[in-house]
């Protein structure tokens, strides 16, 4: 008896934080970034493309705020690129602020004072038989949800063509 409910509960657990994840990208919005070269290479962490984004250069932008959370506004860029997909529109970073102040795509973004601004979508982990193992940043473009909080996460990366 007290092994099942012990299953139960597990089962509850893991179908409870299922239904987490479904919701928490629930009445996300699409956008694509462009990526940048990086070294991908990591033997312990298992098979993932290591990402880097222009978006991550906010300097332009003036973008200076302590160590700490802040949010970035995404637009669509001029620029159309030709993927497997089709051709994609690239968005780049607009503005950032501390809190949304207005309508539009906010990804939540962390700066810390010595490292690039951190997504939280760096990696993305792929299967052995992926043909995207031997890809590399800055061959590929990526699918990003952005949740309503400002969560982001990789739905797919794609070849450029």
């Amino acid at each position: 008896m007290k092994l099942r409910i012990l299953l139960y509960s597990q089962v509850a657990c893991f179908l409870a934080w299922g239904i987490y994840l479904l919701l928490a990208q629930s009445g996300g919005r699409i956008i694509w970034l462009d990526t940048k070269p990086v070294d991908p290479r990591d033997l312990f962490s298992g098979h993932y493309v290591q990402l880097s984004y222009p978006a991550q250069d906010l300097g332009k932008m003036n973008c200076t705020f302590p160590d700490g959370e802040f949010f970035v506004k995404f637009v669509p860029a001029g620029n159309a690129v030709h993927t497997a997909q089709g051709d994609v529109r690239l968005s780049e970073p607009q503005s950032c602020a501390m809190n949304k102040d207005s309508d539009g795509v906010w990804g939540r973004a962390r700066a810390w004072s010595i490292l690039p601004v951190d997504y939280g979508i760096g990696r993305f982990y792929l299967s052995e038989t992926s043909p995207l193992l031997s890809a590399r940043s800055g061959n590929v473009v990526a699918k990003i949800s952005v949740a309503p909080n400002g969560d982001m996460r990789i739905i797919d990366l794609v070849p450029k063509k």
